[in-house]
């Protein structure tokens, strides 16, 4: 990096900050990159437009930034900061991307494992034909993790065809979906054929190569003789755990029966099975599952049960952290921060830690609200009516949530005319306003925007207490940016420089002051 760019750069950060009370809270920010800024060597023209970028260890990915030759806009690539720049990670129709000769294309969900980008794509090969690759980059070196057309292992001889859409990673774990070519037919003790078409199942890699986790026709352990007929899509937890959704039944197809397993590495364990007590529920039994999540050995899911005794309720959160299965929030159940209102319905719950994280609506006027239990009990995180920090508007509606690996609770708050903010929770549980629209955001040296709109992925995972979004401005323009949250209680927040600029401002400045001296020197 020149001097010159050190010295922009630090100054830049360092302007990052808009007006607010000094607080015991505050957020951070710095531009990573922003539409008009020079791409990395190699690429001609300017940044135009940026996908939802992830944030891992201080490292910001971020897919589909766009530059534009002259009159034109190019297929873009992915990119990554890892806090001195902005490097490039591949770029469409490179064909110096390679894996042993074959050149490697798309780059579909960008996530981060450790120091390496994993990423979907198509890898063409010496002849023509192009087939489906989940892959990973380190550094300079493209790795498979899993190609079609390579043998499926723990099958019978057949190969992969196919992935499922996306994948799950943990720790140092990929796993995912996966459709083969049919195994041979299998026979029961009679000689009977019976479901001859077994060609789908969950593999992972942990670095050392794919494994099967499970396949069609393969026995359920805990089901009396059962064996897997259909997967929904796997999750893993930090610690490698996969988990996943699945249909089993009997070797010649009649009923099937819903169920959640888990393997940690030591095998498969059943979690759950459809016609099990719901747990802290007044006689219901489970029938159907929702794809489950996976955080350490904590397994959340929502699901669907008989009704209770004398009700209609018949849906909630439940949650296994291997002591059993346990009731997290179910219909009919006294909401927390209300006045006496009811559970009537729950979206998809996440998990991270030790916190369980959902969004329920209760009343009769369907309030919407973010709840969560980090194993206290469950609280009422906001709702729709509630006060939006930082604003003088409310919560009109809730958008997207998420919990970081700090337990910190993030959403999207909808405000009056539709305008949307990304709100935090502190150390007290209070919400700390990360970003709203109309606010102004200063993008480099007396450079400051007003805010349209934002992009924040919720699929990811949120590491830490650093928050990477894309802001776009009624300009026009737009850029990637992270707001880091410094902890604290406060009702409200102010943002003050980067901390991480300051090195990087002193660096340069004595740069500038030697070549000063060696300027005068040589007078």
């Amino acid at each position: 990096m020149t001097l010159k760019a050190m010295l922009i750069a630090g100054a830049s950060a360092l302007a990052l900050a808009y007006a607010g009370p000094a607080q015991a809270a505050t957020v951070n920010y710095q531009t990573i990159v922003h539409s008009g800024d020079e791409p990395p060597p190699g690429i001609f023209g300017a940044f135009v437009e940026f996908g939802a970028p992830s944030q891992r260890g201080g490292s910001t990915v971020f897919d589909w930034a766009a530059s534009q030759d002259p009159g034109v806009l190019s297929a873009g690539g992915v990119f990554r900061s890892r806090g001195l720049g902005v490097e490039t990670v591949i770029l469409a129709g490179d064909l110096s991307n390679q894996i042993n000769g074959n050149s490697v294309n798309g780059f579909l969900r960008p996530e981060q494992i450790n120091d390496s980008v994993v990423l979907e794509g198509t890898l063409t090969r010496s002849g023509g034909n192009e087939d489906d690759i989940i892959y990973r980059i380190r550094g300079n070196a493209f790795v498979a993790v899993a190609v079609a057309g390579d043998a499926a292992p723990g099958t019978e001889g057949t190969t992969f065809t196919k992935f499922g859409n996306g994948f799950s990673i943990g720790g140092e774990t990929i796993a995912f979906t996966a459709t083969t070519t049919a195994e041979p037919a299998r026979l029961n003790d009679t000689g009977t054929i019976f479901f001859p078409t077994n060609d789908f199942g969950i593999f992972r890699n942990s670095g050392s190569g794919v494994e099967l986790v499970a396949f069609q026709g393969d026995a359920a352990p805990g089901t009396g003789g059962e064996v897997f007929r259909d997967f929904g899509a796997p999750t893993v937890g930090d610690t490698g755990t996969t988990a996943f959704r699945t249909l089993t039944g009997e070797p010649i197809p009649t009923d099937l029966n819903a169920a959640i397993f888990r393997d940690d590495g030591t095998g498969l364990d059943l979690v759950v099975r459809e016609g099990d007590a719901a747990p802290g529920t007044d006689g219901a039994s489970f029938l159907e599952f929702q794809d489950p999540v996976q955080n350490g050995g904590t397994t959340v899911f929502r699901a669907q049960t008989t009704e209770e005794t004398g009700t209609t309720n018949d849906r909630g959160i439940f949650r296994d952290d291997g002591a059993g299965v346990e009731l997290v929030a179910f219909e009919g159940d006294v909401a927390p921060g209300t006045s006496g209102e009811t559970f009537r319905s729950f979206s998809d719950p996440v998990q991270s830690g030790d916190t369980t994280a959902f969004i329920g609506t209760t009343g009769e006027s369907n309030r919407r609200g973010v709840f969560r239990d980090s194993g206290n009990g469950l609280e009422l995180v906001a709702s729709t009516g509630d006060t939006a920090p930082g604003t003088s508007g409310v919560f009109s509606n809730i958008g997207g949530f998420r919990v970081s690996n700090t337990g910190r609770t993030v959403f999207e708050g909808v405000l009056e005319s539709r305008r949307r903010g990304l709100f935090t929770t502190d150390d007290d549980g209070g919400l700390i306003p990360l970003l709203v629209a109309g606010q102004l955001l200063t993008i480099g040296q007396g450079d400051a925007r007003t805010v349209d709109h934002f992009l924040f992925d919720f699929s990811r995972g949120v590491d830490g207490d650093t928050f990477a979004f894309v802001a776009g401005f009624t300009d026009g323009s737009s850029g990637v940016f992270t707001a880091e949250l410094t902890p604290g209680n406060a009702n409200d927040v102010s943002a003050v420089p980067v901390p991480a600029a300051l090195p990087l401002l002193a660096t340069a400045l004595v740069g500038l002051g030697l070549v000063s001296r060696r300027r005068k020197r040589q007078g």
